[in-house]
């Protein structure tokens, strides 16, 4: 460049001035936007612009265009940093008169295409400017006429093409084109040309090239335009994606292949699948997939190709160590061998498909397997592994509910535990497993069967004592515990070998225990196939005890000479003894499944019915008598009594059992478990409480029943709640975990809780009681019952803060009682009024001891038992030295030797300072006498606190209301509260308190409690 020559140079504000332009003589105006070109053209004059690709919010392109609409004369350069065939391509289209990549530039300058750009001239420039833009690229670059003449290719079509790229200049492009798009080509531009719509994406559009010899490649073209001398023209930038097609189609049939490997049957079948694929998809036709045999530690050849078998005559089984497949497969890794030397073979590559075997892919030729063919092949050794898990879980499954058949069909405990020993070890795979079984009377888990493995490392297994250890804490959890490494654990025994745990809880059974020395021994799957087994081992033993239930039921009812039977709560027969059917002139097996109309008019069953409503809704009676007649098979009638008594069942109403007597022979009794039914029925219809049957699906209380109090007490519309989850009604949104652990408490036991509960109008407060059942389908039902209770504890609370208050004002009132009576007798001269005034004094005085004594009561007896214990003896000797020094004139006596352990807290000298204040004070005598005994003769398991006086005794009628020997009557009561205080906290205590006369001429009174043992329990008979 010379002088006189001015140079745009259009660049992003942060790359730094044009260094390229430092020894140039011309002047260089620069700019960082579109805005600023337009300022600086309109400013001066710009023989050349050079712009770079990439700018700040827009790019070179943009700025070429709009140059161009200004100005199609001056020169412009667009600089990139690497080529782009996109951008060359749309750059050519818009009349750039140089693309310049930087890393083509070699030993020349921007300077330098500046000063040919300058000699050439902007306008029309020749068509062999597309070399400077098309050679720097590395996509095939073709330019044509209106009529596809090729007029322009550069280097890179000859290799895409298989011509010589100067050879097509003068061709017409349909001869790369396949003949069958030779007219839609024709036709595309001639639509094009006379419409100016263009049929294709300009910008990308996939097609096929045809090579010179006769091969089809797929390409990507970008097409542009631009007219030189009044021509238009039309240019392609190709790219080859043949490779990339294949590898798309490659990746769609494996993934077909993956699908069909979930969909096989059995594992030889996904062995077919994976050498097919193996074959047809990459193209490996010598394959052959071997599956592990358990039983022999070797690698079975179970599926090979006609090519792998033409070649080798068959192919041998493989042990797992000591070859190059059993290599892969025990370390679980790929495996490249490029120099093997077995048999025509040169190259192995093997892939092992988990723990089920491996796949081998070989070559005839050395070195034929790179990292790239073992990733390809990996996508289907994957797929493969995860079917062949996915077959060995089915397997597992359906070998498990084979189990579970056993188990169900098993005679007792302890063969349901061998059954559950066989699955755990045997189909799951656990050596070492024992099952442990709940004993109720040693309060323990006690060992029932364990495997050899178990034997041979520890012995035989130790039991697990209530709240003793990990296992325990499974057991009284209901959930399943994994533990990776129960070291970690503050109850790990440290004699152990075992570093893996599994418990899984049998229901309220016991507990299945696999253990293994390695960490980390159990996964996600062995979890949920170890819980399917566990769940269906606790099914199998409820069965077993319900079982042995109806068999001695059964027994029982076999045996027996009496008329009786059982009806459903349906009204059917379930069972009939000989003699009845025999009095009813019919076979039993003919009387089974009958209803009871068939013996017993409408009248009487309704009859039946009302007195089993009665029995439901009566806590104190077990069982109705009514009189009626039975007919017989021959239409005879005969007098009978009919004692009815409901089954007894820990969950719901199930029927009735009856007892019949003739009259004549006092055999009554028949109809009662009908009644039963009935008079459940009358008490979940009747009763004022909100009664709600639900159905536990996935956790979901999902409502059954409803009685009509539901709609009274919490204001739904039971046809709008039936069917749908209890919890989406009555739960407020914080309540939703505290709502399903409390359905995860339920079972046989009564759960009873006061809970918020949302209603109609709004939250109110209920007593909660609850229980769950499970039927003979393992379906798991329950019952809850709502009893409102929010106007009874703003009661409570009402009457709490009365309580107070009262209290309040009566110790002040009492205080000012006091002060006039004191100031009375200050003022008065007479006796008599001074007396009166003392004892009005006095009175009230006492009032407010009692009123102290009365909350001393409440805040001592609100206390919770925490079941501790206190020496007997230590608790008399403390009370007596308080009590010598407060009362001077009184004799008091302490016979307690030794230290005597009882139940009891610091509550219990309350108690006892309340006996010796009684015998003191209350004692007209000048010195009061009084003697504490503490006897350890009563009996082995309890031991006497003994206080006796020489005063005038208690009355008798005091002794008989405490004792409770006598009702409480307005004119029959205990005058103060210090032996009811002393009688309701020894009771807390599960002990006795006893009256009787001293030989110090008073009153003894004797506390008889549980001794407890060194160890801090009480004695056995206690408990």
């Amino acid at each position: 460049m010379g002088h006189g020559t001015d140079v745009l140079y259009v660049r992003h504000p942060e790359r730094a001035s044009a260094p390229e332009f430092e020894d140039s003589l011309a002047p260089v105006r620069e700019a960082a936007s579109l805005d600023a070109v337009f300022a600086t053209l309109d400013e001066a004059s710009v023989d050349c612009i050079v712009c770079e690709s990439r700018l700040d919010g827009t790019d070179g392109l943009d700025v070429l265009s709009a140059v161009r609409e200004r100005s199609r004369s001056v020169p412009f350069l667009l600089v990139a940093d690497r080529a782009d065939g996109l951008e060359a391509a749309e750059a050519t289209r818009l009349d750039v008169t140089e693309y310049v990549p930087r890393d083509s530039l070699g030993d020349e300058t921007l300077a330098d295409r500046v000063t040919e750009a300058l000699e050439t001239g902007a306008t029309d420039p020749p068509l062999d400017s597309l070399h400077a833009v098309a050679d720097s690229i590395s996509n095939a670059v073709i330019a044509m006429t209106e009529d596809s003449e090729v007029v322009f290719a550069n280097e890179a079509v000859s290799d895409l093409t298989g011509y010589d790229h100067e050879e097509l200049v003068g061709k017409s492009l349909t001869t790369i084109i396949p003949e069958r798009l030779e007219e839609p080509h024709h036709t595309g531009i001639a639509q094009y040309l006379e419409t100016g719509e263009r049929g294709l994406d300009w910008n990308y559009v996939e097609l096929p090239m045809e090579r010179a010899d006769g091969s089809e490649r797929t390409v990507v073209v970008s097409f542009g335009e631009f007219t030189r001398n009044g021509e238009r023209y039309f240019t392609g930038s190709l790219r080859d994606i043949t490779d990339r097609k294949e590898r798309e189609e490659m990746l769609s049939s494996l993934l077909e292949s993956s699908n069909a490997l979930i969909d096989a049957e059995s594992r030889e079948s996904i062995a077919d699948l994976v050498a097919e694929t193996t074959a047809e998809v990459f193209g490996y036709g010598l394959n052959a997939v071997f599956l592990h045999d358990e039983a022999t530690d070797t690698l079975v050849p179970t599926a090979t190709t006609n090519e792998t078998r033409e070649m080798l005559g068959g192919v041998d089984s493989f042990g797992t160590d000591n070859n190059h497949i059993g290599e892969a497969f025990t370390a679980g890794e790929s495996l490249i061998v490029n120099d093997l030397d077995y048999g025509s073979l040169r190259s192995l590559l093997v892939l092992p498909l988990g723990s089920h075997g491996a796949l081998a892919v070989g070559a005839e030729s050395a070195g034929a397997f790179d990292e790239a063919d073992r990733q390809l092949v990996e996508l289907l050794s994957t797929a493969a592994t995860s079917a062949l898990n996915r077959m060995e879980r089915v397997d597992s499954i359906e070998r498990l509910h084979q189990q579970t058949r056993s188990m169900l069909r098993a005679d007792g405990k302890e063969a349901v535990c061998r059954v559950v020993l066989d699955a755990a070890r045997d189909v799951l795979g656990h050596r070492i497993t024992g099952v442990h079984l709940y004993d109720p009377d040693r309060e323990s888990l006690v060992p029932t069967v364990w495997t050899d493995e178990v034997e041979a490392r520890i012995g035989e297994p130790p039991p697990f004592d209530r709240d003793d250890g990990l296992v325990w804490d499974a057991y009284r959890s209901g959930e399943p515990r994994v533990y990776d490494d129960v070291t970690e654990h503050d109850a790990y025994n440290p004699e152990s070998p075992f570093t893996s745990e599994l418990h899984l809880p049998l229901g309220d059974h016991g507990v299945l225990l696999a253990s293994e020395p390695d960490p980390a021994a159990f996964d996600s799957t062995d979890l949920q196939l170890a819980r399917l087994l566990a769940a269906n081992a606790a099914v199998a033993l409820d069965r077993v005890d319900r079982e042995t239930e109806l068999q001695r039921f059964e027994a029982v009812f076999e045996n027996v000479q009496d008329m009786l039977f059982v009806v459903n709560d349906e009204g059917q027969f379930t069972h009939v003894t000989q003699p009845l059917a025999e009095r009813f002139g019919r076979e039993r097996d003919d009387l089974v499944g009958k209803h009871i109309s068939a013996v017993l008019d409408e009248e009487n069953i309704e009859r039946g019915r009302e007195l089993t409503e009665a029995l439901l809704s009566d806590d104190g009676r077990t069982s109705r008598t009514f009189q009626t007649a039975l007919q017989t098979d021959t239409g005879g009638r005969f007098s009978v009594e009919v004692e009815l008594t409901p089954l007894p069942t820990a969950d719901q109403f199930k029927g009735t059992v009856g007892t019949v007597r003739d009259l004549s022979d006092l055999e009554r009794a028949r109809t009662k478990l009908r009644e039963e039914r009935n008079r459940f029925e009358y008490l979940f219809d009747n009763i004022p409480d909100a009664v709600v049957e639900v159905e536990f699906v996935d956790g979901d209380p999902i409502v059954q029943s409803v009685n009509p109090a539901f709609e009274d007490v919490f204001g739904y519309d039971p046809r709008a709640v039936i069917g749908d989850s209890l919890n989406d009604y009555i739960l407020l949104p914080e309540q939703r975990k505290s709502a399903e652990a409390l359905d995860r408490r339920a079972g046989d036991e009564m759960i009873r809780e006061e809970l918020r509960r949302l209603t109609a109008d709004g939250p109110r407060q209920f007593l909660f009681r609850g229980l769950t059942f499970t039927d003979q389908n393992g379906d798991e039902y329950g019952f809850g019952i709502y009893t409102d209770i929010t106007e009874q504890q703003m009661r409570h609370r009402q009457l709490e803060v009365l309580n107070r208050v009262l209290r309040h004002n009566l110790r002040n009132d009492v205080n000012v009682i006091v002060g006039y009576a004191d100031q009375i007798a200050a003022e008065t001269s007479s006796e008599t009024v001074v007396e009166y005034a003392g004892a009005l004094a006095t009175t009230a005085e006492d009032l407010v001891d009692l009123s102290n004594k009365a909350r001393e009561a409440e805040q001592l007896l609100d206390r919770a038992n925490d079941s501790s214990w206190v020496d007997a003896c230590e608790v008399v000797e403390a009370v007596a030295a308080t009590a010598r020094e407060q009362y001077d004139a009184a004799t008091i006596e302490t016979d307690a030797p030794g230290k005597v352990r009882v139940t009891g807290d610091e509550r219990l000298r309350v108690a006892v300072e309340n006996l010796l204040e009684n015998a003191v004070e209350h004692n007209d005598g000048d010195s009061p006498h009084a003697r504490m005994t503490v006897d350890t003769s009563v009996d082995g398991e309890r031991a006497a606190i003994r206080v006796a006086d020489d005063g005038d005794g208690i009355p008798d009628h005091e002794r008989a209301v405490v004792a409770g020997e006598a009702e409480i009557t307005p004119l029959q009561h205990a005058s103060g509260l210090g032996l009811w205080l002393v009688s309701w906290i020894v009771d807390a205590y599960g002990g006795s308190v006893v009256f009787g006369n001293s030989d110090l001429g008073g009153a003894e009174v004797s506390l008889s409690l549980p001794r407890v043992t060194e160890s801090g329990d009480r004695d056995a008979d206690q408990e």
